[in-house]
């Protein structure tokens, strides 16, 4: 992202996103976060999981 870009930056950094250290960024910064807790989920979440957990939720057959 741009580092001038205040707007996005604030937005990232409510998602958790931290500075990645790059040499020699530029007018960029680099931000990543972590994945761990996160369950993969395929496109949009579809596939066995998430049929099971809307069929546990009742809103499925």
């Amino acid at each position: 992202m741009l580092t001038a870009n205040s707007p996005a930056r604030a937005f990232y950094d409510r998602l958790g996103f931290e500075v990645i250290d790059v040499p020699d960024p530029g007018p960029l910064t680099y931000l990543g976060r972590t994945t761990e807790g996160v369950e993969p989920a395929g496109w949009a979440g579809c596939g066995v999981r998430a049929r099971e957990r809307a069929r546990a939720a009742g809103s499925e057959g």
